[in-house]
C-alpha cells in the first residue's frame, strides 16, 4: 500500500484542552482520525465541540469524555495508534506548592493504566519544565518516574525541554514534551 492508499493515524486526546498536539500532528501528518478526546474542564470541552460543530474546522466529530479516570479504554483496545495527553501540571509547577506525587490532582498512575491498556503505538505527553525537578520517591524526578513507568509497559522513550521562545514565541514558558514508541510496534500508522 502506499502513503497514498494509507488510512490517517487513529487518536486519542487525553487531558485535551483545546487540541494543541492535535493540531501540531495534522501539520505534521495530514488528516488524523480522531477517536475520542478526554477533557475535564467542561468549557474547554465546550469550545472542542464548537470546533466540531464548525464546517471550516478540522476537528470532526468526536466523542467527548470528562474524566480520564473513568475512560473506557478497554473499548479502544487496539483502535488507537497515537494518545496524547497534556496531564495536568499544577502537581509540579514551581509556582505552586509542588506536591508532586503527593497532589490529589496527579493522575499519572490512572493515565499510565490507560496507556498499557490501549497499546497504542505511539505516546506523545507534555507538562512543564518543573516536572523535572519534581520529587518522586524511587526515582531523580516525576518525570523520570513517567519514562520509567513508559519503558517498564514496552515503550522506548526520549523527550526534550522547548521553551516558547525556541518556536518564535515572545515568552520563555518551558515545556516538555515526550515521546514514546511501543517497542514490538511498527513505526506505521496502518
Amino acid at each position: 500500500m502506499d502513503d497514498s492508499q494509507q488510512p490517517p493515524p487513529r487518536y486519542l486526546s487525553l487531558c485535551a484542552g483545546y487540541d494543541g498536539i492535535g493540531t501540531a500532528l495534522r501539520r505534521m501528518l495530514g488528516p488524523i482520525e480522531h477517536v475520542a478526546f478526554v477533557e475535564r474542564e467542561s468549557f474547554v470541552a465546550s469550545l472542542l465541540i464548537a470546533q466540531m460543530e464548525n464546517e471550516a474546522s478540522p476537528l470532526v466529530p468526536a466523542p467527548v469524555w470528562s474524566d480520564v479516570r473513568t475512560f473506557p479504554y478497554e473499548r479502544f483496545h487496539g483502535l488507537v495508534d497515537v494518545v496524547s495527553c497534556g496531564f495536568p501540571c499544577q502537581p509540579f509547577s514551581t509556582c505552586g506548592k509542588r506536591g508532586s506525587t503527593d497532589d490529589p490532582r496527579h493522575i499519572w498512575p490512572d493515565i499510565l493504566r490507560g496507556i498499557k491498556e490501549l497499546e497504542a503505538k505511539w505516546v506523545i505527553l507534555e507538562n512543564v519544565d518543573g516536572i523535572l525537578s519534581a520529587k518522586s520517591e524511587g526515582y531523580h524526578s516525576a518525570w523520570h518516574n513517567v519514562l520509567c513507568d513508559l519503558e517498564e509497559i514496552g515503550y522506548a522513550t526520549t523527550w526534550e525541554s522547548v521553551s516558547a521562545d525556541e518556536a518564535g514565541a515572545p515568552h520563555q514558558r518551558k515545556r516538555v514534551f515526550g515521546l514514546a514508541k511501543l517497542a514490538n510496534g511498527s513505526c506505521e500508522f496502518s
